[in-house]
C-alpha cells in the first residue's frame, strides 16, 4: 500500500483534520491514495474516517478505492484491511458507534468475518460490547447480503462460520470470542436492552452457552456452558430475563426452556439468582409455567428499575407512580442524586429501543468523562509529588555543596551562575585571580587568604597565567 506514498500521506492527514472537500480533491487527483497506509500503525484514510464517523469521506473513499483497483483488490487492500491491532473499518465504525458508515460499509462488501489480535472479536462482538443497538441492526438488518463460495447468497447474521476453537459450524451472530462469549452474552453482560432486542430480532440465539475461554482476562466471572439468562440472574436484571424468556416463548421453532439450562458447574439460573429477590426466583423457577412468569414480570416491570451510579454498574431499586421517579431506599441513603434511572417496561417498539439506545449512549459517556476527571486528578497528583520529590533533592545537593565549600550559608546562587569565592563569606562575589607571577602586585585586591591560594596555584607551575574562578 506504499504507492503514491506522498499523495497518500496528504489524503490521511486531511482526513485526520476532516477536511472533506480538500480529501474529496486529492482522491480525484490520486485515486490510488485511497490504499495508502502508514508502515508502523498500518494505519490508512478509511480507518480513519470511519472510526471518526466521516460518512462522505468514507462513501469517496471507497469509491475511489475501486475506481483504481477494482472491485476484487479494493476490498482486499483498501476496505478490508486491517491496522495493526487487527482493527477493520468496520470494526471500528461499529466500536465508535457511526451506524451510516456500517452500513454503507457492509453494503460495499466490507466482511464482518474479520478477528481483531487481542480477543478474536468481530465487528458485532464490539458494537454490542459498547452498547451500539444502531450498529447492530444495520450490520444485521441491513440489505447486505453474503455470498459463500458455493454461490448461496445469505443474510449476514447467517452466514456459517467455523466457531472460536474451529470445531463446529455456527450462524455469525451467534460466533464466539476468544473469551468464548456470544454478542448476546456481551449485550446482557452491559445490562442494555436495546441491544439485546436488535440482536434477537435478527436470529441471535436466546439458548447459546458460554464456551472455555482461549484468551485469559476474562471479566465475566460465569463457568462455561452459562446461558445469557445465566449472566442476567447473577446480575438480578429482572427486565433482562424477562426479555429473555419472552424470545423464548415468542420464537417460532422449538427452544429449550432456558429456566433448566445447566452450565458446566452444575448451576441453573435460579441457582445463581440472588436469593432475596423472589420475583426473579419465581419467573426462574422451571416448575412454574413460561406464560405465568413472564405474566408476573410483565406486571411488576413498570415499578422496578435500574439507577444507575458513576463507579457502580445498577443498583435496583421501587418507581412510584410517574415513571422515572425514585423512591429512595433499600440503602441508598437520603439525599442521593441519580445519574439515570432505566426502566424496565415491556414492548418492543422501534422507538423505546431508540430511547434506551440514546439514555445508555449518554450514560457511558458520562462514565467515560468521569473516568477521564480521575485519570487527570491522579496524573496531576503524581506531577506534584515528583516535583516536591526534585525539589527536595535540589535542596539537599545544595546544602552538601555548601558544606564541601566550607560556606556558612547555602549556596542559592549557584544555579544563576554568581561568582563565589573560595575563602569566607565576607569574600563572595569577588573575584580570584591566580597564578605564579605577581603574586605580591598592588594592582590585585586580596584578602589575607589569597597569598596562600597564590602560592598554591603557583606551585604547579602554571607560570604567568592568570583566571577568574567561576562556580
Amino acid at each position: 500500500m506504499g504507492n503514491c506514498h506522498s499523495s497518500g500521506s496528504q489524503l490521511l492527514a486531511l482526513v485526520q483534520c476532516g477536511q472533506t472537500s480538500a480529501a474529496k480533491e486529492v482522491l480525484e487527483q490520486h485515486p490510488v491514495a485511497a490504499c495508502y497506509s502508514t508502515y508502523v500503525e498500518r494505519n490508512s484514510p478509511l480507518l480513519v474516517a470511519a472510526g471518526r464517523g466521516h460518512y462522505r469521506l468514507v462513501q469517496a473513499i471507497v469509491e475511489a478505492a475501486v475506481i483504481a483497483q477494482g472491485a476484487a483488490r479494493a476490498k482486499q487492500r483498501c476496505i478490508n484491511h486491517t491496522n495493526n491491532k487487527g482493527h477493520s473499518a468496520l470494526i471500528l465504525a461499529c466500536m465508535n458507534g457511526h451506524a451510516q458508515c456500517v452500513e454503507s460499509l457492509v453494503c460495499n462488501g466490507a466482511s464482518p468475518l474479520v478477528l481483531d489480535n487481542s480477543r478474536h472479536n468481530t465487528a458485532l462482538h464490539w458494537a454490542a460490547s459498547a452498547c451500539r443497538s444502531e450498529c447492530v441492526q444495520r450490520l444485521l438488518g441491513s440489505a447486505a447480503t453474503f455470498q459463500m463460495q458455493s454461490g448461496e447468497v445469505v443474510r449476514i447474521a447467517d452466514i456459517p462460520c467455523f466457531d472460536e476453537d474451529n470445531s463446529m459450524l455456527v450462524k455469525f451472530v451467534d460466533r464466539h470470542n476468544g473469551w468464548g462469549l456470544t454478542a448476546l452474552h456481551i449485550a446482557v453482560f452491559k445490562g442494555s436492552t436495546s441491544t439485546v432486542r436488535a440482536l434477537l430480532r435478527n436470529g441471535a440465539s436466546s439458548s447459546c452457552a458460554t464456551v472455555a475461554p482461549s484468551i485469559s482476562s476474562c471479566p465475566v466471572s460465569q463457568p462455561a456452558g452459562s446461558t445469557p439468562l445465566h449472566m442476567a440472574a447473577a446480575a438480578d436484571d429482572i427486565g433482562m430475563a424477562r426479555l429473555l424468556l419472552e424470545a423464548q416463548a415468542s420464537s417460532p421453532q422449538a427452544v429449550p426452556d432456558l429456566r433448566r439450562a445447566v452450565n458446566a458447574s452444575g448451576q441453573r439460573p435460579a441457582d445463581v439468582a440472588r436469593a432475596a429477590n423472589s420475583l426473579l426466583a419465581h419467573m426462574l423457577d422451571p416448575e412454574q409455567p413460561l406464560a405465568a412468569a413472564t405474566a408476573a414480570a410483565a406486571a411488576a416491570a413498570p415499578r422496578s428499575g435500574l439507577l444507575l451510579y458513576p463507579g457502580s454498574y445498577g443498583v435496583p431499586v421501587s418507581l412510584a407512580g410517574n415513571a422515572g421517579t425514585a423512591v429512595w431506599g433499600s440503602g441508598l441513603g437520603d439525599g442521593a442524586v441519580p445519574v439515570y434511572v432505566q426502566l424496565r417496561q415491556g414492548g418492543a417498539a422501534a422507538a423505546a429501543d431508540a430511547r434506551w439506545a440514546e439514555q445508555e449512549h449518554a450514560l457511558l459517556l458520562m462514565r467515560s468523562i468521569l473516568q477521564t476527571i480521575f485519570s487527570a486528578l491522579q496524573a496531576a497528583q503524581q506531577a506534584l509529588s515528583a516535583a516536591a520529590s526534585r525539589a527536595a533533592l535540589r535542596q539537599r545537593q545544595q546544602e552538601q555543596l555548601a558544606a564541601l565549600l566550607g560556606s556558612e550559608q547555602p549556596l542559592a546562587g549557584l544555579a544563576s551562575g554568581r561568582r563565589v569565592a573560595l575563602g569566607s563569606h565576607h569574600e563572595q562575589g569577588s573575584r580570584i585571580h591566580f597564578g605564579s607571577s605577581g603574586a605580591g602586585s598592588s594592582s590585585h585586591r586580596r584578602s589575607n587568604r589569597e597569598p596562600a591560594i597564590a602560592a598554591a596555584a603557583g606551585a604547579t607551575g602554571a607560570t604567568g597565567t592568570t583566571g577568574t574562578v567561576i562556580i
